[in-house]
């Protein structure tokens, strides 16, 4: 495991933060669509804390969200619906 990148919470923040503005979203905005407080979408994106998984599959389900991206800085911020398609026809 020695040659593996793990992501820092920064880079997920400012990742999520691409996100959010990719959306044209406020931290307020998004935080009242998954009812949070909005220094939670604050403490994400400054790296202060992970987001959550079921967050991350709710904007994944919602806007189509590429968590592979949020991970690990690959691919594009969304999936497109080719990707979608071809992932579901691998399952």
């Amino acid at each position: 495991m020695e040659d593996v990148k793990f992501p820092t919470k920064k880079d997920i923040g400012l990742r999520f933060k691409q996100f959010r503005e990719a959306l044209g979203k406020t931290q307020t905005q998004l935080a009242s669509e998954i009812g949070v407080y909005q220094s939670t979408i604050t403490n994400i994106e400054v790296g202060k804390t992970f987001p959550s998984i079921k967050y991350l599959y709710y904007f994944q389900q919602k806007y189509r969200l590429n968590t592979n991206w949020i991970l690990s800085n690959k691919g594009e911020i969304f999936i497109s619906l080719g990707e979608e398609l071809a992932n579901a026809v691998s399952l």
